[in-house]
């Protein structure tokens, strides 16, 4: 996909012949289209390359795929339950997210974080989407 947008030259600062125009008394600067390209892989640069699996209750298990989603996990941990080590690993995520740490890190310290707390869940072998759904639809044949 190719995107463009509106980018104000630099003038004087390379040696640029491009002059802002007058207009009515003051500069006006010309505007310049520069061709901004996206791609899949920029889009979700905070994707985890595996899920990290939580129980938060008995029957009620997390999927943890991205740094937004660990991040809203470990700010919605009690306060009465944080320790260093959560501390540590919302830190980590933070890092992560602001680009100063690898995500894969931030991915590790959850996994270490749930192991320690007791809530890490091994990944299933089976995910639901593979099982194959009853035939019949619920209609009753005679």
């Amino acid at each position: 996909m190719r995107l463009f947008r509106p980018v104000l030259p630099r003038t004087g600062l390379t040696g640029s012949t491009d002059r802002p125009r007058r207009l009515a008394g003051y500069l006006a600067p010309r505007l310049v289209l520069v061709p901004q390209l996206f791609s899949e892989v920029e889009m979700h640069p905070k994707m985890f390359d595996r899920p990290v699996y939580l129980r938060e209750r008995k029957d009620l298990v997390l999927e943890i795929t991205n740094l937004d989603d660990a991040i809203d996990f470990l700010e919605e941990w009690s306060k009465g339950d944080r320790d260093i080590i959560h501390d540590a690993t919302l830190k980590t995520c933070y890092l992560a997210h602001d680009g100063h740490k690898p995500v894969k890190v931030a991915r590790d310290a959850l996994h270490a974080f749930a192991k320690k707390k007791g809530i890490l869940v091994k990944p299933p072998a089976v995910l639901p989407w593979m099982i194959k759904a009853r035939s019949g639809g619920g209609r009753i044949s005679p």
